[in-house]
């Protein structure tokens, strides 16, 4: 029995490594045919327009490469549950035309026990997620946050901060984010009280992020105080340092949604430490997905496998498109509820609400495959 689930799980894998690579490559042509010309204008900019066409030509593949490669952090993380859900149906496609569910079954085999080398790859594949979400995509976060326009760059371009409360009461006011360096350009800080009433103004000409500190160094500070019932009102003083609990990555996030789920579980967690973040539902959510997604695809391949193991040969497209009906809506509906907040239940009871609904269902089609 060792021998047939080693085959079994060799050939998911092999079948799961040539869907995601097709996948890929397929995605990646049209995003590069309908984003070339972006990607033209970038090497021609990079070069100059003396350049000759075989450089920019050359220049282009780099600029395309840069930005697609990165992308197959964020493809792994988004559709390796769904490619094994199409490896397993592949996978058993093949078994059942040459009759090796008919031999293995006369030979006295339930077939429940092929079942195991399917667990198997969803558990290694969710272990490949976990190395690709706390390793991979923390360090090319700022490449997957790009336009295609900024291919070539090493992060997103600076943005605008509008007024932003910090969660202590405090607003933080902007021209100017750049994330590549942690740096505001000509900031500004309203410090208020309970009523939100001005209390003291804060002004520079630039200010860095000091992560020891857990605050800004202000360039050219400048401290106003406009408290009526200080004696100092109207009074300017140097500033040299604001403390905030909006640093970059709070500031990203508040850019890009997305950004949380690139993040690594501790920085998450340092963040959902922090009691004044107003994000905290968000970042909750996207903690509880980490352990639910992975549960969300096993259950969905444990639904979807009795469609395709049977003793006897049968109608496989028929099987395909039932599979198809049951699993992709109860699959998108996993993950969507981890996603869209669900106020009555809190965002981990939400996250774990997929849980609740596949799995007595992942149960009676175990339940329901022939031995």
């Amino acid at each position: 029995m060792w021998l047939i689930h080693r085959v079994l799980f060799i050939r998911l894998l092999v079948n799961f490594a040539l869907l995601f690579s097709c996948l890929y490559l397929f995605a990646t042509t049209i995003d590069l045919v309908l984003n070339l010309d972006e990607f033209t204008t970038i090497a021609r900019r990079q070069l100059g327009e003396d350049s000759s066409w075989l450089a920019r030509l050359w220049r282009t593949i780099v600029v395309a490469a840069d930005y697609e490669l990165p992308q197959v952090f964020q493809f792994y993380g988004f559709l390796h549950g769904l490619v094994a859900i199409a490896a397993v149906g592949f996978t058993c496609v093949q078994m059942a035309r040459s009759r090796e569910f008919v031999a293995i079954a006369a030979a006295g085999v339930s077939l429940r026990r092929l079942l195991w080398p399917v667990v198997a790859l969803a558990g290694v594949l969710g272990g490949v997620q976990v190395l690709n979400q706390e390793v991979f995509m923390p360090k090319v976060s700022g490449l997957l946050l790009r336009a295609h326009g900024q291919a070539g760059d090493r992060a997103i371009a600076a943005f605008r901060v509008p007024f932003t409360d910090d969660g202590t009461g405090t607003l933080l006011q902007a021209a100017a984010f750049d994330p590549g360096s942690d740096t505001l350009q000509q900031p500004a800080f309203l410090h208020r009280d309970e009523a939100g009433r001005t209390l003291k103004r804060v002004w520079a000409s630039q200010a860095q992020w000091d992560e020891i500190r857990e605050g800004w160094v202000l360039t050219d500070g400048l401290s106003v105080s406009t408290d009526p019932a200080a004696d100092a009102l109207g009074i300017r003083d140097e500033a040299t340092f604001e403390p905030s609990t909006l640093g970059p990555r709070r500031l990203i996030i508040q850019r890009r949604s997305d950004y949380a789920g690139m993040m690594s579980t501790p920085t998450l967690l340092g963040l959902v430490a922090d009691a004044t973040t107003e994000d905290d539902s968000s970042l909750r959510r996207a903690l509880g997905s980490r352990i639910a997604l992975p549960l969300v695809n096993l259950l969905c391949v444990l639904i979807a496998a009795p469609f395709f193991i049977d003793r006897l040969p049968g109608e496989m497209l028929l099987r395909t498109m039932l599979c198809c009906g049951l699993v992709l809506p109860l699959y998108m509906l996993g993950v969507g509820l981890q996603m869209v907040p669900l106020p009555p239940l809190g965002p981990l009871a939400g996250v774990l609400a997929p849980l609740v609904l596949l799995t007595p269902i992942a149960c009676w089609r175990v339940g329901s495959l022939p031995t």
